[in-house]
């Protein structure tokens, strides 16, 4: 997946709005420099002055307005594409099996926050700057070879000197601002390694060395930005030389050999050289954040090209029902001979054989969190590989610690479960059968309190199975040993999801205790369906 387009639909069309914000900007400020010509070469005695008086502030008004509109079309062409971003950037980590390569906390908020941020100022500045200072240039150019000829050479040749200096910064720039960026991230991964385990490192001691491998970081990410504002400082000071240059190869020649400029010519100069200082600082300023949104662009797209659990290009509709679900599975452990594996409506399957971790990956393909070319899941003959992933896992929920609890109240993470209309009523009823509101013996509620803390072991294991069984699931698959070591708690959801008609299949380091209508066996290399304990 790759980033949305710039050059598509009504961000063209702000693109124009811009452009045509720059000529207009130039055409006035041309026009601004006819009149002081015509004030310098004596047009207030023809008895015009307070015509032009009149005119010089129309277009002083007029080119305030113009700034101003470019500051507001610069941003909303911003701040629409960033927010598109964002939601495209979130919607891939969302989609993101939990198997994937671990993304760092850090790193995701510099790519939320730091490389959005970059993306927006190129946007709502760098390129509102670029579209209308270069038509700007353009014009004033071109305009003073036809205001006052005399005076084009020496305004061109200041503009050479300007471009020849940025270009040989820029490649210097783009390093810095890469390397500046690298550390930048490096650093915010290991920060969020410390939040998250900030505990242990204080416990243990090693709050020292933390802290000065961050204070190392923060040194090389602090040298690199110097490294990028010396660079950019040059860029956008190079400007500044313009008019002494001009100035300086006006009075070399005038010295040398040339006669004086007239006075009329000398302020056309001067101003032209005015108004084009101002547009060369914003392009070199463009400069600088289009490289920084370049590289921003880079990082963001190496989190959207990590694979992710899609949906179908057309996919089937899987139709609701009350009644119960039949459920078949059709697997090649390791690619071996096919194992088919079925439950019917209200059926608890105990899962057994292979190792801990191989029955775990088994059922988080079942619950379609991960991808699994050796498995297709049937509901009621219907492959789930063909419906959308949300109603996927409508029909199949997973109850594990795999899917951790949210950071909020208990109520807040049993509601996530609770498919839409469910009632206060109901998800309290469930809250209360799963013992959710005592802690360790306590009568005290815990449904509406954020803790300060994490939850036990034992609550934040009741705090999933409430929230699944809220699910209503037609497939409900157990992977929890929390769960499993509580036995009365393992019963209230059994007991509830077979009277709904679900399917229950349970893997448990010990299921001696679980009285299965079958069992499959889940071995390395061979499978064994449909076995009921005697």
């Amino acid at each position: 997946m790759r980033p949305p387009s710039l050059l598509i639909g009504g961000r063209l069309g702000a693109m124009a709005g811009l452009v045509a914000n720059g000529f207009s900007q130039a055409a006035a400020s041309l026009a601004l420099v006819w009149v002081v010509d015509l004030v310098a070469s004596g047009g207030l005695a023809g008895g015009h002055g307070w015509l032009i008086a009149a005119a010089s502030l129309f277009l002083g008004i007029t080119l305030f307005v113009l700034r101003v509109m470019q500051r507001r079309q610069g941003a909303k062409l911003a701040l629409g594409y960033v927010r598109e971003v964002r939601g495209q950037l979130v919607r891939h980590l969302l989609a993101l099996p939990p198997s994937a390569s671990r993304t760092r906390l850090g790193l995701v908020m510099t790519r939320l926050i730091t490389d959005l941020s970059a993306i927006r100022s190129w946007l709502a500045d760098g390129i509102a700057s670029f579209l209308v200072a270069g038509p700007s240039i353009i014009l004033i150019a071109l305009g003073g070879f036809w205001l006052a000829p005399s005076v084009a050479p020496y305004l061109l040749s200041g503009i050479l000197l300007w471009l020849a200096i940025t270009i040989l910064t820029l490649p210097f720039l783009q390093h810095a601002i890469r390397e500046s960026r690298r550390w930048r991230g490096r650093l915010a991964g290991h920060l969020g390694e410390v939040v998250l385990g900030r505990t242990s490192f204080a416990h243990f001691g090693r709050s020292g060395p933390v802290m000065r491998k961050v204070d190392r970081e923060s040194d090389r990410m602090n040298a690199w930005l110097i490294r990028r504002a010396s660079w950019s400082g040059v860029a956008r000071a190079a400007s500044e030389l313009v008019t002494p240059a001009m100035i300086a190869i006006l009075v070399g020649y005038a010295v040398a050999a040339g006669p004086a400029m007239p006075v009329a010519d000398l302020s056309a100069l001067l101003l032209l050289s005015s108004l084009i200082v101002a547009y060369l600082s914003d392009l070199a300023r463009a400069a600088d954040y289009r490289l920084a949104y370049v590289e921003s662009r880079r990082r963001i797209a190496s989190i959207l090209a990590m694979p992710v659990l899609s949906d179908p290009e057309m996919p089937m509709p899987l139709p609701r029902t009350s009644a119960g679900r039949r459920l078949c599975i059709e697997h090649r452990p390791d690619g071996g001979s096919l194992v088919v594996l079925k439950a019917t409506p209200g059926e608890l399957v105990l899962l057994c054989g292979g190792t801990r971790t191989s029955r775990s990956a088994f059922l988080a393909s079942v619950a379609g969190l991960e991808e699994d070319a050796d498995l297709s899941v049937f509901l009621d003959g219907v492959p789930l590989h063909q419906v959308s992933r949300r109603d996927w896992r409508r029909a199949v929920s997973l109850l594990s610690p795999a899917i951790p609890l949210v950071r909020g109240t208990a109520m807040e993470n049993i509601v996530i479960g609770a498919p839409s209309g469910t009632s206060q009523e109901e998800i309290g009823s469930i809250a209360k059968s799963c013992r959710v509101d005592a802690d360790g013996g306590s009568e005290n509620p815990q449904l509406h309190t954020r803790a300060s803390h994490a939850p036990s072991p034992a609550q934040a294991s009741r705090i999933r199975a409430a929230r699944a069984m809220i699910r209503s699931a037609s497939v409900l698959l157990i992977d929890d040993d929390e769960v499993c070591n509580d036995q009365d708690l393992l019963d209230t959801i059994i007991a509830y999801a077979r009277a709904a008609q679900s399917i229950v299949i349970v893997s448990c380091q010990s299921g001696e205790t679980i009285a299965a209508d079958k069992v499959w066996l889940l071995d390395r290399g061979s499978g064994e369906t449909d076995q009921t304990l005697e």
